[in-house]
């Protein structure tokens, strides 16, 4: 019996190991599933954060480049900006030119031969030229006196009218510049007298204004009453049809003075 047992522990040490072995193991299983869960986890947690920081990467070229862009338009704006400060106050100078070119162009082109020639008896020379653009001229200032932008159109008008004045010396021959030059000065003198005289004529009346006409178109000589009473005629009249004109057509040129009768009766 002895014997038996001793035969039999051995194999129940054997069996004992195995069992606690088998026990250890499976006591191991769940901390191997919890480290291959870990390791993957962290994997996943890696690849997370290399797509991010991939997303980065590109985000900030766009980023970059958006912002870039922003400055870029930022900085045009305040280009235009700063030129169209600086220019401002010549845009209304610059209209001016055009539009007054636009005017004197229904001043420059007058059929005044006729009238004022042929009919009135005036000599045809420059100087007869001069006084009665002359005339057309102030009665077209007198109506741009009205306009938002009359100083300026008005300067240019008559810088229209002296540059033909003096392309008009040179078509005649005269190459001297400084007979030019007085000549100029002279008109220009001529010019402004006529100017205050009309200016105050309109105000004080047709009596008035005949004088004006005697002095300034006339140049004193003798004149028939009839001649004086329809020239200041006609002078009202354009006066009143100019002031009826719209700013639109002004500028554009869109008007002609009516052309004196011919058969006026003497």
């Amino acid at each position: 019996m002895a014997t038996t047992l001793r035969l039999l522990r051995p194999s129940a040490v054997s069996v004992d190991s195995r069992l606690t072995t088998a026990l250890a193991l499976r006591s191991l299983q769940p901390l191997k599933v919890l480290t291959a869960s870990l390791s993957t986890q962290k994997g996943a947690d890696a690849a997370q954060q290399r797509v991010r920081e991939t997303a980065l990467k590109r985000k900030v070229p766009q980023e970059t480049e958006l912002l870039a862009t922003e400055y870029k338009v930022f900085k045009n704006k305040t280009l235009t900006r700063i030129i169209g400060k600086l220019f401002s106050s010549y845009k209304p100078r610059y209209a001016a030119v055009a539009i007054s070119a636009n005017i004197y162009t229904r001043c420059r082109d007058l059929d005044y031969r006729d009238f004022y020639i042929d009919t009135l008896g005036l000599p045809d020379t420059y100087q007869t030229w001069f006084s009665v653009t002359q005339l057309h001229v102030w009665m077209m200032i007198v109506r741009i006196r009205n306009e938002e932008n009359g100083r300026n159109i008005q300067q240019e008008l008559v810088n229209h009218f002296f540059n033909d004045a003096e392309g008009r010396m040179h078509q005649m021959g005269i190459t001297s510049g400084r007979l030019i030059n007085q000549s100029l000065k002279d008109l220009l003198a001529h010019y402004r007298g006529s100017l205050l005289a009309f200016d105050e004529a309109t105000v004080r009346g047709d009596a008035a204004m005949a004088a004006a006409l005697w002095r300034n178109v006339f140049k004193t000589r003798v004149a028939r009453g009839q001649e004086l009473a329809y020239l200041t005629k006609y002078v009202r009249t354009q006066l009143f049809r100019l002031d009826a004109l719209t700013s639109y057509d002004l500028h554009r040129g869109y008007f002609k003075f009516d052309m004196p009768d011919n058969n006026l009766p003497l």
